[in-house]
């Protein structure tokens, strides 16, 4: 993800210093775990600090970067000179129990991280909606005029669809699987009390099925939601888009101080905004479908999935937190042009045609109201 669209505590969460330090928790965890087990009076035993170039060096013999990053533990390791630590270090494991067990922690942190921003666009929608409550706008289907609607119901299905897939992010957060099942997921090694114990720790449910990874549709679900979440900013951004035209002219996103709308025309208010939350649906959309083809691997498994899964992961998140401050801005500062809405429906003769049908509408019979004071 380029710099202009990351989002730092995501970066944090997705870098290297913070996977390897997640690697060896889990390592370490196990590991005493077993060595409880053997011996109820056993002290918790803790590597030196971490060296990330060290890692780094060593996967240049190795190219492997699990065994660079478990060969540097052990060494780290050694200062407590004792045999047993070598010896059930990883025991009956494989890189990718590690590995996929680590990755479900980064992607429930970042899920965390992103249901608080959109708690954030939530209250921004609530008192949007406050604002707009009782203003009736011209509905509109195939961008033609059809029957007067509330403004608010615009937002209020906005809000619903929001909190709907928040819900969703949260349950999937929740439910997130570890795999502690060794070559092949066979399970024919690893300590089963260490692996629950260790599954628990990390708040994560046992994967139910596996080969020697996790099988991939698990991953899907919460990048498929990430894009159903990104295509609902994407239809308000486009309703926005469209309101803001010229001739329509209810809606505009708000215009700062200094803010050019353009370097031949700077008077222009475009809706940058919106246009760029689409921009950026487009791309989450991309990573669905990479994340579908990364499902089918080889038997028992193969790595055609990991360099895809290192981009799209973190980069989903980056666009996830970066298109939800973007449209939780958007929102707080869109200007509602009263007076186009006014002059809109006025100047409709298919709504006029209906007026009085339209006045005996309790719902809207405040609307028609307000309308009457404000042409005396």
């Amino acid at each position: 993800m380029i710099d202009r669209y990351k989002d730092k505590q995501i970066e944090y969460i997705w870098s290297d210093k913070h996977k390897f330090s997640l690697w060896e928790q889990i390592s370490m965890f196990y590991l005493n775990t077993i060595l409880k087990q053997k011996d109820h009076s056993f002290n918790h035993k803790y590597p030196h600090p971490l060296k990330i170039q060290d890692i780094y060096d060593l996967e240049k013999d190795t190219k492997h970067e699990f065994v660079a990053f478990l060969t540097n533990l052990n060494d780290r390791l050694k200062h407590h000179n004792e045999p047993n630590l070598s010896k059930y270090l990883h025991y009956g494991l494989t890189s990718s129990d590690i590995i996929d067990t680590a990755s479900s922690i980064q992607i429930k942190q970042s899920i965390s991280f992103l249901t608080t921003s959109i708690l954030n666009l939530r209250e921004v929608l609530i008192k949007k909606i406050e604002l707009v409550e009782g203003i009736g706008v011209i509905g509109r289907t195939h961008g033609k005029h059809a029957e007067l609607i509330s403004l608010e119901d615009r937002f209020h299905n906005f809000f619903a669809a929001i909190m709907e897939l928040n819900a969703d992010l949260i349950r999937i957060e929740s439910s997130m699987l570890g795999k502690l099942t060794g070559p092949v997921g066979s399970s024919s090694h690893v300590n089963s009390i260490a692996v629950k114990e260790t599954l628990k720790k990390f708040r994560l449910r046992e994967s139910p099925t596996n080969t020697q990874v996790i099988p991939r549709r698990y991953y899907t679900e919460f990048v498929y939601t990430l894009v159903l979440l990104l295509k609902e900013y994407e239809q308000f951004a486009i309703n926005v888009r469209l309101l803001s035209i010229d001739e329509i002219n209810e809606f505009q996103e708000g215009f700062s101080k200094g803010q050019t709308g353009s370097s031949a025309m700077p008077h222009k208010n475009n809706p940058i905004s919106s246009e760029n939350i689409c921009g950026m649906s487009r791309l989450m959309q991309r990573n669905l479908n990479a994340a579908l083809d990364n499902i089918p691997l080889w038997l028992e498994r193969d790595i055609s999935h990991s360099s895809v899964e290192r981009v799209i992961w973190p980069e989903s998140f980056h666009i996830a937190l970066n298109a939800t401050s973007k449209i939780t801005s958007l929102i707080k500062n869109l200007v509602i042009n009263e007076e186009s809405i006014d002059s809109n429906i006025k100047n409709s003769p298919h709504l006029n045609s209906h007026k009085e049908l339209l006045q005996a509408n309790s719902r809207f019979s405040s609307y028609f109201s307000i309308q009457e004071k404000y042409k005396k």
